[in-house]
């Protein structure tokens, strides 16, 4: 089953109708809306030919303010900012059923749908605002500070290149003696960079549109590559550049810093968890050494002052056995768990 998060009950419907998807999870009341075409659907077809397979839960609507608000009744929101839920959502319809229950049109109520994401991006200190849905509740939010450190910027660059590959019988030297003259062509104004990559370069999935590789970090790149191109300024052309996959020239189209896009959030995951994972499995790591280790005292200094981890008076090794929450445990009568 490959599940889908969607603006909520209404998109669902129409996708559902439309075969989109294959099954849905929808408020009851925007299901007889969409069957019946009434309510929001009044104006749009009746989407039909779908049935219910279980009832899930009775669901409750709620209206939620910041605890020191002086708002006391639905009745004080009249001018107040509210958020109804993302739009398409059934919470959007719910919100929109109950302003205008008591009267609040959007002339009376500023209404506006955001999800979490937009919410939070909106935000700015001291704000609260919320009730919403997301695919793991419902989250109000109250922003104390922005911090510009929480992501690391990604810089991602705009490439294009040419590859010459390498054989048995094509060597590194003609290799580079063609890039240099494909170069000095370009440079001339012979041809451009897109044309020579569509007419030269071996690599097929990027010749096809003039060499370009999009936008991406130097990382994904072979090392040499990468570290050719962000030694490059907007606009130039490299000089022919090795890599595992043969020879390039490597024109540096456009730069862009990236602080917002999925791949910079991506890119921080990533690096909490690693931190995260590698601390638990150091600290498993150190406890394992600890369980493992076998202490022997040969200073002269310690043994003349009677200290003697593995060993009692007679000479003899004596292993005293214990039983703790982690096990069975044995250690020499004058020795100690380390911690």
């Amino acid at each position: 089953m490959n599940a889908k998060t969607t603006a909520g009950s209404a998109a669902n419907l129409r996708l559902l109708s439309k075969d989109y998807i294959q099954m849905a999870v929808a408020q009851m009341d925007l299901i007889n809306d969409a069957y019946n075409r009434t309510g929001i659907f009044e104006n749009d077809k009746k989407y039909q030919g779908y049935r219910a397979v279980a009832s899930l839960y009775t669901e409750a609507c709620q209206i939620v303010i910041p605890a020191d608000s002086d708002i006391q009744s639905v009745d004080d929101l009249e001018g107040k900012k509210v958020c109804i839920g993302e739009e398409e959502s059934g919470t959007e319809q719910n919100a929109l059923q109950i302003l205008n229950a008591y009267g609040l049109n959007e002339k009376l109520v500023d209404t506006v749908n955001l999800n979490y994401t937009d919410a939070a991006k909106k935000l700015k200190s001291g704000d609260v605002i919320g009730p919403f849905r997301s695919s793991i509740g419902m989250h109000i939010i109250k922003l104390y500070d922005v911090s510009h450190s929480a992501v690391t910027p990604i810089k991602t660059y705009d490439a294009a290149h040419i590859l010459i590959k390498t054989s048995i019988i094509y060597s590194d030297e003609a290799a580079v003696a063609k890039l240099k003259d494909i170069a000095s062509e370009i440079n001339k104004g012979t041809i451009t960079f897109a044309q020579a990559a569509k007419q030269y370069s071996e690599d097929p999935g990027s010749a096809i549109k003039g060499g370009d590789l999009g936008y991406a970090v130097a990382d994904i790149y072979d090392p040499n590559f990468a570290r050719a191109l962000t030694q490059l300024h907007v606009g130039q052309m490299s000089q022919p550049v090795k890599s595992a996959f043969g020879w390039h020239l490597i024109l540096l189209k456009d730069t862009r810093v990236d602080r917002d896009s999925l791949e910079v959030f991506k890119e921080k995951a990533n690096s909490i968890i690693f931190e995260r994972e590698f601390n638990e499995a150091v600290t498993s790591w150190e406890r394992s050494l600890r369980e493992m280790a076998y202490i022997h005292v040969i200073d002269p200094e310690l043994v003349n002052s009677g200290v003697s981890l593995d060993q009692d008076n007679k000479g003899k090794n004596t292993l005293k056995p214990t039983n703790d929450d982690q096990g069975s445990q044995q250690y020499s009568e004058n020795s100690r768990l380390l911690n």
